[in-house]
């Protein structure tokens, strides 16, 4: 994607520690990605004054695909429990909390008008 067409989902681990957040992230990454071959997905700095490599995850999610990622997020994050998830769609969060429930991410990703919850 380029710069002129960004990925329209950040997701960002807020309680955790930077080192613990872009561990998160790459790992949810490889999750989306093995769920569907039509995600894209890439890590993103959160803080460029430190050695973030890559704490947050800037994604697009079909929708055809929202269900099964829905699934695998929710199945990494009820197994892994980073804390507080945020998912926000062009600077608007559309959905804040554990991210065990599959059917709250799969209606933040499905909603493209950026209300959520």
């Amino acid at each position: 994607m380029t710069e002129d067409n960004p990925l329209p989902f950040v997701i960002r681990f807020e309680s955790a520690s930077l080192a613990d957040a872009g561990r998160h992230a790459a790992a949810l990454r490889e999750v989306m990605l093995d769920m569907s071959s039509q995600v894209q997905a890439q890590l993103e700095r959160v803080a460029g004054d430190t050695m973030d490599l890559g704490s947050s995850l800037r994604a697009n999610v079909p929708a055809p695909a929202v269900m099964p990622v829905s699934r695998g997020m929710a199945d990494y994050l009820a197994r892994e429990r980073p804390g507080m998830v945020v998912i926000e769609h062009q600077g608007r969060v559309v959905y804040r909390g554990d991210g065990t429930d599959p059917g709250h991410i799969a209606r933040a990703l499905a909603g493209r008008d950026g209300r959520g919850w």
